[in-house]
């Protein structure tokens, strides 16, 4: 293990906005929730929901400290009080099978219940999160509230760990009855309103400007559960797409984006049409794609802003964007530009290299690791309730990307051989008083400051690439489109005969891909790169909607002859018998362009 020699003050790197890059998130909120500090959404809540001020029992998610597994989300409605619900693994093992619990508050105190045993045979790893099905609990009417937590966990290693009743117990007088709710609302209200100091990561980063000039403008909005992960802009639609991350403890319902124009006579703003997730919420720190919101480009304008209009969360808590406030951030981040129109970025010092972003890091990863692998590894590791980060068993590449977040349409240049070929194991973890802040700190920011650990421990140097590249564009062959459009309900039954329903995006043998309510951007998205189509791959089709298909894809590299010899069709002729093709073009791409990077020192 080593000691991190970053400093926690203003840090500087070269590397221009990426159209992934940015958290989202200014609000209106009620009066009620103005006073709210920013752990309201960030942090499990005390009561998970009220129903949006609806009358009738309160919904109550349990917080569980130290137990190998909690309740991140649970689904209710006027007549199934347990609908189902999202349950995250805590521990740093696999976890095999857990006991879904409940209680009503009754006028004789709680009356505690609980599910059979829910194994979850390939078993979960550490930090991930996986449904439970409803439970058929019964509506209570003599209940005043009702709360869900695990009764149960059992790991890989044979440990089991029931709940203490009595901890719940003494969790539900503390949060939601009596004197402990009133302490807990005079805490809220005693917090004030959320502002920017010294103690928190303030991230600005300079916007993109276009060809004509216009600077295409991501609006900061650090009070929001969802932010931006990935935009889609083109010189006639300034708005053709967007990736969305939930970054709360909630699920999202529904979601409105939101944009403006900057013209000589003022600010002109604009909303999107309501969209509402009919099939599932997105779940907490989940992503979706946004579609098409069609705006037209403006060349009389000098500006162009987007972000989230109104997000709408399961517990029926609707956030909306205060334009004075997204005015606000807009000075803060973006009000000069130089000579050349580039927007200028916060001051540096005399003789430093022109910068792109400006960041703010009021806290420094403690302990950094970093260690060759002999074989691959499990990947990404963020606990929501942990003090680190880590990758195993992965090469730097899958660093970089994950560091410099893409939406499938981005590309990495000039990197060494080793970059791709060589297996790490990697950890940064921050220092046990800064624990409090890292967990309130978004998964955009938690990026921000791993730049910076980069650019210390890789000596990496970048710049933006803003070339036109190879690409395929995916549309759609002549004779129209033979997909089979995803009904709900319908089923796929996979090898060994089970049953899966909803989302399927799975390999069953090395060489079929097999998709189950899929959109042709999940489709674009896993034919990209080298080992799929060797180009990336822009959906021109057209098509909106969700589909059932299968495509020859081989799940990693190998030799043609092989393929062959196992009878699958190229890629190109699997597409074609699904009424797609895939056509040469030529397009600028996301990505940026390595300069300079060395091996990180083993520790």
């Amino acid at each position: 293990m080593k000691r991190s020699r970053l400093a926690p003050t203003i840090v500087m790197m070269t590397a221009a906005w990426i159209a992934v890059c940015v958290p989202n998130g200014i609000v209106q909120m009620s009066a009620a929730q103005e006073t709210a500090p920013r752990s309201t959404y960030v942090l499990p809540p005390q009561v998970h929901s009220v129903r949006a001020n609806q009358s009738g029992p309160a919904m109550i998610d349990v917080q569980q400290p130290g137990f190998p597994a909690v309740i991140a989300l649970s689904q209710h409605d006027a007549s199934h009080w347990l609908m189902g619900a999202q349950i995250t693994n805590m521990t740093k093992q696999e976890l095999m099978s857990v006991r879904v619990g409940w209680a009503y508050s009754l006028p004789s105190g709680l009356e505690f219940h609980a599910s059979d045993v829910i194994p979850q045979e390939q078993g979960v790893r550490a930090g991930g999160t996986f449904s439970v099905p409803g439970q058929d609990v019964p509506v209570h009417s003599e209940a005043k509230d009702f709360l869900v937590f695990v009764e149960q966990a059992t790991l890989v290693d044979g440990s089991v760990t029931n709940a203490d009743h009595a901890a719940i117990t003494a969790f539900y007088i503390e949060c939601c009855t009596g004197a402990g709710a009133a302490k807990s609302a005079a805490t809220a209200a005693a917090a004030g309103p959320r502002s920017t100091t010294p103690n928190e990561l303030v991230v600005r980063i300079v916007p993109k400007v276009n060809a004509q000039g216009i600077g295409m403008i991501p609006v900061l909005q650090t009070d929001e559960p969802t932010e931006f992960v990935g935009v889609t802009q083109s010189s006639g639609d300034w708005l053709a797409g967007a990736r969305l991350h939930n970054r709360s403890h909630y699920g999202l319902h529904s979601y409105r984006m939101g944009w403006a124009y900057v013209l000589a006579t003022g600010v002109e703003y604009h909303t999107g049409e309501l969209v509402t997730l009919e099939k599932e919420d997105l779940m907490p720190d989940q992503t979706i794609d946004v579609p098409d919101q069609h705006v037209t480009a403006r060349p009389d304008a000098k500006e162009f802003w987007f972000f989230i209009e109104e997000a709408t969360q399961s517990d029926g808590t609707v956030w909306r964007a205060s334009h004075a406030k997204v005015e606000q951030q807009v000075a803060l981040c973006c009000a000069k530009r130089d000579k050349a129109g580039k927007y200028v970025a916060a001051a540096q010092p005399a003789g430093a290299e022109q910068v792109e972003f400006a960041l703010t890091v009021p806290i420094k990863f403690d302990v950094v690791f970093f260690k060759r692998a002999d074989k691959p590894g499990r990947g990404w590791e963020s606990p929501a309730e942990g003090d680190f980060l880590a990758y195993h068993g992965a090469p730097i590449h899958d660093l970089l990307m994950l560091t410099f977040e893409h939406t499938g349409y981005f590309t990495i240049s000039g990197e060494p051989s080793w970059v791709k070929d060589e297996l790490w194991e990697f950890q940064a973890k921050v220092a046990p008083q800064d624990v409090a802040v890292w967990k309130k700190m978004t998964l955009t920011e938690k990026r921000m400051m791993l730049r910076e650990l980069l650019a210390d421990s890789l000596k990496l140097k970048i710049h933006v690439d803003t070339t036109e590249h190879p690409v395929y564009d995916l549309v759609v062959a002549k004779g129209g489109p033979k997909l089979t459009e995803y009904k709900p309900g319908d089923t796929l039954k996979a090898p060994g005969g089970q049953i899966l329903s909803g989302k399927v995006l799975r390999w069953f043998d090395p060489y079929h891909l097999t998709c189950q309510d899929e959109s042709m951007a999940y489709l674009v998205n896993s034919l990209s790169g080298d080992n799929r189509a060797g180009r990336i791959v822009i959906d021109k089709t057209g098509l909106t909607g969700n589909y059932n298909f299968t495509v020859p894809m081989p799940y990693s590299p190998m030799p043609q002859q092989m393929q062959e010899d196992a009878g699958v069709p190229s890629i190109f002729q699997g597409l074609k018998e699904l009424g797609l093709q895939l056509v040469p073009s030529k397009a600028p791409v996301d990505g940026m362009v390595i300069d300079h990077i060395e091996r990180p020192s083993e520790n």
